[in-house]
């Protein structure tokens, strides 16, 4: 199907008449910068509505049917804020009906878009400035990703005998405005970037939902640099992940849209020995020529080969039916085997690549932005690496999923104890998402009638009872919560009136949950109409007096400070005092408070001498690692811990003082062997106080090396004035110091 941009047009003569009745020398026209629902910004008419006058509820035609201006401003979005732009009404931006009691003119209420149809902040000379209009083709025929959640499973069903298991450590949401550090660097840790551009930290951040890659000009003029192609001046940006343990038989798969530059929006896995896989190597608005007519459909893929192994690159392509820049592609990749890779746009095999060499080996995932092919495709504009609504490469969530033993079931969308995000469900009836102005920004589920549902596949952690708390909005008398887990009726908790569908409160509701895997199942009741918004549920244990593990944990991986076992004093930890002085969390005697480091989330505090912490380890990698753990404390003095796993030493950490209790760093023990037998109890041993401890991480040693720098002044660049060498400089095997240490 041939795809037609579609506009939401209004009637010029219809809004001529209108004014032409009105505007007369005695008769003076005051537009009120409030009856404003709509702006233009870029050429593009923006939603800003408040909804009065029952206008969220009124449909709009859109390529894919009749939808509400709700649901048209929560697609279209509010834009980049008001400002200066131009300012206009919803009927000129969209098809609001007008309003009947907005303005009274000689005794006769009158609608005020027909008064005023354009520029609603230059008074009557404004009225006739007629602007741009919705543009709807965001409502696409084929496809509609961004107001869906992320997928479940991959678009195609396990062989049999298998199922998919989603991989956390290579998945994220990047929901909220915080980068999770736990998953991934916010640069690359073994490259400078492709010249004329370079990598820069801070031009990679998580922003209202959406992980940003920026790229950014350090320049006015070209006339400032003497080699374009050679002379660093552009800042680009990266993401790798923090694990290196994409490998064969996994899929992946990332819902972004590029940036509207000639840099390239790419998502691929690198940092081996050999071998390198592009999943998408998309330029989105080539400069040179006519080539942006073509290139900006192509949906381009590449393998390389290199360092211990030889063999020509391969590639391959597919036209897409609209540009990577115009909306969110997703695109996938199954490496099926080491000899086979297989992609994927939005949910349907478009081609494959047979590398020219085995690729057996762990990979990590990464995200950047780069000047690729600059001499073919163009370097990208001053202008475009300067407008924010242009440079920047947006990716809404990345899955990876593995195949594990069993029947093919779905699987989890989240943990308990923890977080769900109300829009994570495989399941759901009547309900639908739409964009948030809660905190952390994001989706909720809407337009919740009496009997709709939706349905949570979740891992219970441990048996007990929880304490659930519900993110709810309601503009009109509410509704009822139902919890069920596996159609079995937990409780049920009443919302109220909030002030607003987007007025949210949080309440609160106990349960007793039994371990393991299962469907939560929450209905809504209530009387006609829109009940409530539902944001995201969160379930705490507040009773548990068993000896088992609170969270399995992983090595390589993270584990968080405030997860050690279940059990109590002398089983799961050793405190030398009674209750929890954070009050966060869990309710015994470690104290857990909330860590202001980057990530957020909670720390344990408090941290006296003879105190311990124990973990449980399920799954070990054997090798060597370097054990990190990010600490803060009070003061310069030195502070130490001990590690055991099953009573054998590991070794301990050694820091000063941090200068405050919220100023976190890292502390290292390095180099240390682990072998791979499982579960296995982790125990941190507190030999001086006091400090506060956010987690641990076993990262194994020596994983990067590869070609980080070429100058200390790149260097500096990606990690600042810390930064004191470029080690093994101009080699495959540079490093950027910080002191005596790899800079992390």
């Amino acid at each position: 199907m041939k795809k037609v941009k579609f506009l939401a047009y209004a009637s010029a003569c219809m809004f001529t008449a209108f004014f032409s009745l009105y505007s007369s020398n005695s008769l003076a026209i005051t537009p009120k910068k409030n009856w404003a629902d709509s702006y233009s910004s870029n050429g593009k008419c923006y939603c800003a509505s408040t909804f009065d006058h029952g206008i969220g509820d009124y449909k709009v035609a859109t390529p894919q049917g009749q939808k509400s201006v709700r649901e048209v401003c929560a697609k279209i979005g509010p834009g980049p804020g008001k400002g200066s732009n131009p300012v206009y009404n919803t009927v000129q931006c969209g098809h609001e009906p007008g309003h009947d009691d907005a303005i009274t003119i000689d005794g006769k209420k009158v609608k005020d878009e027909k008064v005023c149809p354009g520029r609603v902040d230059k008074g009557e000379s404004g009225c006739s400035l007629i602007g741009p209009k919705w543009d709807l083709s965001v409502y696409s025929s084929d496809s509609d990703i961004v107001s869906q959640p992320a997928p479940t499973n991959p678009p195609f069903a396990a062989p049999a005998g298998y199922k998919w298991q989603r991989v956390d450590a290579l998945s994220d949401n990047f929901n909220g405005n915080t980068l999770d550090s736990t998953k991934w660097y916010d640069y690359h840790p073994g490259w400078s970037g492709r010249l004329p551009s370079q990598f820069k930290k801070g031009n990679s951040f998580v922003k209202d939902g959406f992980l940003y890659l920026r790229s950014t000009s350090r320049i006015d003029s070209m006339s400032e640099v003497s080699k374009p192609y050679e002379d660093v001046w552009v800042d680009a940006a990266a993401v790798s992940s923090k694990t290196k343990m994409a490998q064969p038989g996994w899929y992946y798969e990332t819902s972004m849209r590029a940036s509207d530059t000639a840099m390239s929006s790419s998502f691929w896995f690198r940092m081996g020995k050999f071998s390198e896989i592009d999943v998408i190597e998309h330029i989105g608005h080539a400069t040179k020529g006519d080539v942006d007519k073509t290139k900006s459909y192509l949906y381009e893929a590449n393998t390389h080969i290199y360092g211990t192994q030889s063999g020509a690159s391969k590639a391959n392509s597919y036209k897409m039916a609209t540009r990577g820049r115009d909306e969110f592609h997703r695109y996938g990749l199954w490496w099926k085997d080491a000899n086979n890779l297989w992609f994927y746009h939005n949910g349907k095999k478009v081609f494959e690549i047979k590398p020219n060499t085995a690729f057996t080996e762990n990979l990590h995932m990464i995200f950047d932005t780069e000047t690729l092919a600059s001499q073919w495709v163009g370097l990208p504009t001053i202008e475009s690496l300067k407008d924010n609504s242009r440079n920047a490469m947006l990716v809404d969530w990345v899955r990876t999923w593995k195949l594990v033993e069993g029947n093919n079931e779905v699987p989890q969308q989240g943990q308990i104890p923890g977080k769900i995000e109300a829009e994570s469900f495989y399941n759901q009836s009547g309900i639908k998402t739409e964009a948030t102005t809660d905190h952390g920004k994001g989706k909720n589920i809407g337009y919740i009638e009496d009997g709709d549902s939706a349905i949570y596949k979740v891992n219970v952690e441990t048996s007990g009872t929880y304490q659930f708390k519900f993110r709810v909005a309601s503009k009109t008398a509410g509704g009822n919560i139902v919890l069920n887990s596996n159609n079995s009726r937990l409780t049920s908790i009443n919302v109220a009136n909030t002030g607003g569908w987007q007025s949210w409160k949080t309440v609160t509701a106990e349960a007793v949950l039994a371990a393991g895997l299962q469907d939560i199942n929450i209905t809504f009741s209530g009387g006609k109409g829109y009940l409530l918004n539902l944001n995201w549920f969160e379930a705490e244990l507040i009773d548990n007096s068993d000896g088992s593990a609170f969270k399995t944990h992983a090595i390589p991986g993270i584990i968080q400070a405030e997860d050690y076992d279940n059990g109590g004093e002398g089983i799961g930890y050793r405190d030398n005092s009674t209750g929890n002085h954070g009050g966060n969390y869990r309710k015994d005697d470690v104290d857990i408070g909330i860590a202001s480091d980057i990530g957020g989330g909670y720390m344990v505090g408090w941290i006296a001498e003879n105190e311990w912490l124990q973990y449980t380890i399920g799954n070990i990698a054997s090798g060597y690692y370097d054990i990190h753990m990010r600490v803060a404390a009070d003061g310069s003095s030195g502070k130490s811990l001990s590690l055991e796993l099953n009573n054998k030493p590991l070794g301990s950490i050694n820091f000063n003082g941090t200068g405050g209790w919220q100023n976190w760093q890292t502390a290292v023990l390095e180099n240390v062997y682990i072998d791979d037998q499982s579960n296995q109890q982790l125990r941190l041993y507190v030999d001086s106080s006091l400090f506060n401890i956010n987690w641990i991480e076993f990262r194994p040693a020596n994983e990067f090396g590869e070609d980080q720098c070429n100058t200390t002044a790149q260097c500096r660049n990606i990690f600042g004035s810390g930064a004191t060498d470029c080690l093994n400089s101009r080699s495959d095997e540079s490093i950027c110091m910080c002191g005596t240490s790899q800079c992390k």
